[in-house]
């Protein structure tokens, strides 16, 4: 299994519910020289609720001021920020890496905790990937569920990055691919936090 892979199946599944649409492709390895993935969680039938987070966002990691707005256009940068945020996990995986990213997420974010277990795998068997998981992401939307809660439009787009060993051997490759993708985002104790991920 490659490795954002973690990520983008969990993202199938955590807004189960939400959307009604939880049959988006998942993407598979090229080769399967590397087994350290992590598991997909199975789904649930009701949608996530909003948990306490595992740890204050704000007082560890620097947030964008664009990102902290409490407003349409805040959630969409903190979308951009999560993303940014997995990608450079990818790229240098160690276990604040994985820590970061679920201080930036709920408690009831399965593929936020899906993509952390993943890059703690990375990282204990000495892998990373060689380019971003991810593109940027230009069609960034929010829609207003509440004055907690958007819900975020975008388009992920999964690259081909190839993983590779701590001798820089290739070991597995992501497949190329994109997908419309919601996002929700919960505004907790002064700042946004990732609370699911689900095909548009």
């Amino acid at each position: 299994m490659s490795y954002a892979v973690a990520l983008t199946t969990a993202a199938t599944l955590a807004l189960a519910g939400c959307n009604g649409n939880d049959e988006a492709p998942t993407p598979s390895p090229t080769s399967s020289a590397s087994s350290t993935g992590s598991p997909t969680p199975s789904p649930s039938a009701s949608p996530p609720q909003s948990a306490s987070p595992t740890s204050s966002a704000s007082a560890s990691i620097d947030i964008p001021a664009a990102a902290r707005s409490h407003s349409k256009s805040g959630a969409e940068a903190f979308v951009r920020f999560y993303f940014k945020e997995i990608n450079a996990a990818y790229l240098a995986p160690s276990e604040e890496a994985a820590d970061r990213i679920l201080q930036i997420s709920t408690d009831a974010c399965r593929s936020c905790a899906a993509g952390s277990a993943d890059i703690r795998s990375l990282s204990e068997a000495g892998q990373r990937l060689a380019t971003p998981a991810f593109a940027q992401m230009p069609d960034v939307t929010a829609q207003k569920v509440s004055d907690t809660n958007y819900r975020v439009s975008f388009t992920m787009t999964q690259t081909d990055a190839k993983v590779l060993d701590g001798s820089g051997k290739v070991v597995d490759k992501q497949v190329a691919k994109s997908q419309p993708q919601l996002a929700a985002v919960v505004w907790e104790e002064g700042s946004w936090r990732m609370d699911g991920l689900a095909a548009a």
